[in-house]
């Protein structure tokens, strides 16, 4: 007998615990399966991650505000790789989470996110870079091409000439390989905290609570919004009285240290990569 459509898991690949998996890259384990749960009882597999997506972004965006009201002097030891402290966008920690965690080609992603697959490379760089400042950059204008490297639905033509120019540009090599190790770090990452998810069903999201839920949040930012500028503006006040303060010996408050993510040595020897484009098939259209 078939589950009722609020217990059903969604067909998404992998299953719904590879989805629970792939989300703790971006929040902590209560916070993830939250998000999770607004995928049970989705129609399809498009449905179900926009209505993820739906449900991370404010989440994402609140937990980034607060973390920036705080002002932590350094990342939490346990803080996930892709979260909100490297502070890149919602969509773009999502998609490569997605992409890293339950294989999500350029193409389900540009559905699910609502942008063309062009630039859903772009954003899977840009939430490369932000987890990993130390990233070996790229030429600019193979970005795209570069973020989406590997996938299905990168045009033969686009990677074939992407091949041939790093050939010749050690820049790009290096940028190739830098994604690659971090692409199979983040899904090793995944297969791990598959391995250790709490047990137990998820609560099923009403269709209430998913109407209601982001506005209620969308709410509690204005709030947040309002405090942190009433707080700025006694903090300007206070300024204004620097000689008794610093008659008190106040210290200014330390800012934010900025994440570093892992260095690395790029090896000088990428015939064995560029080999395995060419054995994939990407190199073979318009190669010399």
């Amino acid at each position: 007998m078939p589950l009722p459509d609020a217990q059903r898991e969604p067909d998404v690949p992998n299953g719904l615990d590879r989805l629970r998996a792939a989300l703790r890259l971006l929040l902590a384990d209560p916070d993830a399966d939250v998000v999770a749960a607004h995928a049970l009882g989705a129609p399809s597999d498009l449905e179900a991650l926009r209505r993820v997506a739906r449900a991370l972004g404010s989440r994402y965006t609140v937990f980034q505000l607060t973390r920036s009201a705080r002002q932590r002097d350094e990342v939490e030891p346990e803080a996930p790789p892709l979260g909100p402290q490297t502070r890149a966008p919602a969509r773009a920690a999502l998609a490569l989470a997605l992409h890293v965690g339950l294989g999500t080609g350029a193409a389900l992603l540009a559905d699910v996110l609502q942008v063309a697959p062009e630039q859903v490379g772009l954003l899977l760089d840009q939430a490369r870079r932000a987890a990993y400042p130390a990233l070996a950059p790229s030429c600019p204008e193979y970005a795209g091409t570069l973020g989406r490297y590997g996938d299905d639905t990168l045009d033969n033509v686009d990677a074939a000439k992407l091949v041939r120019h790093a050939r010749g540009c050690a820049r790009c090599r290096a940028a190739i390989e830098s994604r690659r190790w971090i692409d199979e770090e983040l899904r090793a990452r995944v297969d791990e905290l598959q391995r250790v998810l709490p047990p137990g069903p998820l609560e099923p999201v009403s269709g209430l609570s998913r109407a209601t839920i982001p506005m209620a949040r969308a709410v509690g930012v204005v709030v947040l919004v309002v405090v942190l500028a009433i707080a700025g503006s006694l903090a300007a006040r206070c300024s204004n009285a620097g000689d008794s303060v610093a008659a008190r010996g106040v210290e200014p408050i330390a800012s934010v240290t900025a994440r570093r993510g892992p260095s690395w040595q790029i090896s000088p020897d990428t015939t064995g990569l560029l080999a395995v484009v060419e054995v994939q098939g990407h190199a073979t259209h318009g190669a010399e």
